[in-house]
């Protein structure tokens, strides 16, 4: 990056109220860069001085009939950062959600089961007891597992 003396310095402010500094520049080559404005958010703005240097570019662009001239700061490249690690904690919530959806698949007939097994031994008898109603949960829960496992293409009835 080209280092500039300055040779003048000027500040002054602009119809928005921002403070920026003209500056005449002069390059370790000798060529001299006139009206060049340095704004507030330079690196070490306050330390710009005249006599001093300044490390940058100059950015030119042409507004209208005028060239402006912008001291703009070194910026050091930044290494990318890896959009394998984007992509990787997508995978880890893809997962996460499946995870979940299992989760809350297998809560629900656990307890769709359990209800249906307590109202089939109401309906048989009078009085059960709670083995009786885990066996027939288990019962239901297998039958569940088939049906879970097969293709539901198929024609058929769960239970």
């Amino acid at each position: 990056m080209p280092i500039y003396r300055i040779t003048s310095l000027k500040t002054k402010n602009t119809s928005k109220g921002d403070l920026k500094e003209l500056d005449l520049l002069e390059e370790a080559t000798g060529a001299l860069y006139a009206k060049v404005a340095v704004w507030p958010d330079f690196p070490n703005f306050t330390a710009i001085v005249e006599g001093g240097d300044v490390e940058g570019t100059i950015q030119e662009r042409l507004v209208g009939q005028y060239l402006n001239r912008s001291l703009r700061p070194v910026v050091a490249h930044r290494v990318p950062r890896a959009p394998s690690g984007i992509k990787a904690a997508q995978e880890r919530k893809e997962v996460m959600i499946k995870q979940a959806q299992e989760r809350k698949n297998e809560s629900i007939s656990y307890f769709n089961a359990l209800n249906n097994a307590i109202a089939y031994l109401a309906a048989q008898k009078n009085s059960f007891s709670l083995e009786e109603v885990y066996a027939v949960q288990d019962k239901l829960l297998e039958r569940w597992q088939e049906f879970e496992t097969k293709d539901y293409t198929d024609k058929h009835e769960p239970f």
